[in-house]
């Protein structure tokens, strides 16, 4: 955990497979589900790299009672611990693509550096990108350990992600 403090959260179970798939349920019985699926093809211009990557997703998996998600204090934290459970290895890059199907995109990149800046690890290093994407932008965060044995190349592959849309 960051700063070696165990920090309240919910239990979560990992349910592995091709997505590396975990998932929690919180008190209000909203259950969630966060995913690292492997993207090794965002840096298939650099395969000599071999970058591990793995695209982080979290979204809700069941919400019996519709409507708006209720505050919760306990989910930003048991995020947290999944992140550093699945990110063990220096080799590993985990990269945040935000969602950008209703226009929430920006806010969804404020809430996830405000995650990470409120848990980040003292050996993480996280890089951000704006991609511009006809009408709108997308923005991408990557994550990676600051001893990865490639990481000046890999922080130079991901400046490069977008660049075919310039």
């Amino acid at each position: 955990m960051p700063n070696d403090e165990l920090q309240p959260n919910y239990e979560f179970i990992y349910a592995g497979g091709e997505q590396n798939a975990y998932f929690f349920s919180t008190d209000n019985d909203i259950a969630y589900q966060v995913k690292f699926v492997p993207s090794n093809y965002l840096f298939a211009a650099r395969a000599e790299l071999q970058i591990q990557a793995f695209e982080m997703s979290i979204s809700v998996a069941q919400h019996n009672t519709g409507g708006r998600l209720p505050a919760d204090q306990l989910i930003s934290p048991t995020i947290a611990a999944i992140f550093f459970d699945f990110f063990r290895t220096r080799d590993q890059v985990v990269v945040y693509v935000c969602d950008t199907s209703d226009k929430r995109q920006s806010a969804r990149a404020r809430k996830f550096d405000a995650w990470f800046y409120s848990y980040g690890h003292s050996h993480l290093a996280k890089l951000n990108k704006i991609i511009p994407d006809r009408d709108r932008f997308t923005f991408i965060s990557m994550i990676l350990h600051d001893q990865h044995p490639y990481r000046s190349q890999v922080a130079e592959a991901f400046f490069e992600l977008g660049e075919e849309y310039k």
